[in-house]
């Protein structure tokens, strides 16, 4: 029991030191998920006898999942950002040939 409670208390102690080098997103996702996981986790863990342990492995877990969200939102929106679209149309360009 020990050993597994340590073994998630490290788990999420990297989880959250992780955050510092994330973008936005991906910090708000990691916070939202860390803290609706640690309450489904401690209403499951409750219902098991574990409430505890329950939340600190629903923590991490949506933690994990939270941040990996966040990240994906973060490279797509630096993706668009980079993205310059069209090229603009010179004024009276007939454009591509019809038939």
């Amino acid at each position: 029991m020990k050993r597994k409670l340590s073994l998630v208390v490290c788990g999420t102690l990297a989880v959250v030191l992780s955050v510092s080098c994330m973008g936005p997103s991906a910090k708000r996702g990691t916070v939202i998920g860390g803290a609706v996981g640690a309450g489904t986790g401690a209403i499951i863990g409750n219902q098991s006898g574990n409430a505890g342990e329950g939340a600190l492995i629903g923590a991490a877990a949506g933690a994990l999942g939270g941040g990996l969200l966040g990240s994906a939102r973060d490279d797509e929106r630096a993706m668009q950002k980079n993205d310059p679209g069209p090229p603009p149309s010179r004024r009276g360009d007939p454009g591509p040939p019809r038939y």
